[in-house]
């Protein structure tokens, strides 16, 4: 492998050498909105064509592994079937779903593959390793190919066992997406252009946390949009009835929202007279601070029966429910 461009210090898939043959594992993120087992945005399997169109273009058999919701099982509501049929239709042949994860069945479908072939993993999700970082998932994954490609930047963010823990038993290098928007961030955080204004989006404070801090201490505004938008309601005293709300993001949303109002801007914002400010889907809701309760006894989560979080689950909002 040769040293990877300039801004950039992850290995990536230009440095991996592919012969022709080669089975490569690549993580990508398909957790597509789905309704009635039809994909409503394709977007992010869109976003996947670049890695395994050059990995086809140089001979490589392609295993693709991705989640899809949030189920504690094989769940057919959250099989990749309906992502196999939309990246056949996207690549222009037929592209496998394998009957699992791993096993005697998937790998025997792996080492069959011939160069430029593609097979789908079903939803790692329903490994029930996956989410605990297994080591022998890990290295069950591992074995069905000789290089690891991550290109899954909305779950990259996940010490799982296909995002994580494969690269212990793989060489591994980042994919073209995920290497885009590493360098597309490092960019805006360190040298933005002004005024600086961060939309964020998502259902739990507590997977945006860091970002929120980070550019708290650059933006001259944050605007919070999705569902994280409630626990900084509920941060304020506002009723949010029944919408779902992350219970321990609210600490932390009052928490960024004092920081907002009394910490100390940064040398952008001193520039330009204006100190960070926290804003939600209702300006005036968000922007002001907290006056003390208002009718949080109208509050509370969705019943466990309510599909409406599974529907947020499948990429309606971004990787914060994965």
């Amino acid at each position: 492998m040769r040293a990877s461009m300039t801004g950039f210090e992850k290995r990536t898939l230009e440095d991996l050498a592919v012969e022709r043959g080669a089975r490569i594992l690549v993580r990508a993120d398909f957790n597509v909105p789905l309704e009635g087992g039809r994909i409503t945005d394709d977007t992010r399997i869109r976003a996947a064509l670049p890695a395994i169109v050059r990995l086809r273009e140089r001979g490589a058999a392609v295993i693709l592994a991705s989640h899809l919701g949030r189920p504690d099982g094989p769940d057919p509501e959250t099989s990749l079937a309906p992502v196999a049929k939309r990246l056949s239709e996207l690549l222009g042949t037929d592209v496998v779903l394998a009957r699992g994860v791993v096993g005697a069945e998937v790998s025997a479908a792996a080492e069959a593959l011939a160069p430029g072939e593609v097979l789908l993993l079903e939803n790692t999700r329903w490994e029930p390793g996956e989410v605990a970082n297994d080591p022998r998932l890990s290295e069950q994954l591992a074995g069905l190919a000789e290089a690891f490609v991550n290109d899954a930047f909305g779950a990259a963010h996940r010490a799982h066992a296909s995002t994580a823990g494969v690269a212990d038993y793989l060489p591994a290098v980042a994919g073209p997406l995920l290497e885009h928007e590493v360098r597309t961030l490092s960019a805006i955080a360190e040298a933005p252009d002004r005024p600086l204004v961060v939309v964020l989006g998502g259902a739990k404070v507590s997977d945006k946390v860091g970002l929120i801090e980070r550019f708290l201490d650059t933006a001259e505004a944050i605007v919070i949009g999705g569902a994280m938008c409630f626990a900084f309601f509920r941060a304020q005293g506002i009723a949010t009835g029944d919408s779902l709300v992350e219970e321990e993001g609210i600490a932390l949303a009052e928490r960024a929202l004092e920081r907002a109002a009394n910490g100390l801007p940064s040398a952008a914002a001193r520039r330009s007279r204006a100190r960070p400010r926290v804003l939600g889907r209702h300006r005036t809701a968000c922007a002001r601070r907290s006056r003390g309760p208002r009718g949080l006894d109208g509050s509370r989560r969705r019943p466990a029966h309510d599909r409406g979080l599974r529907e947020r689950d499948r990429g309606r909002g971004d990787s914060a429910m994965e």
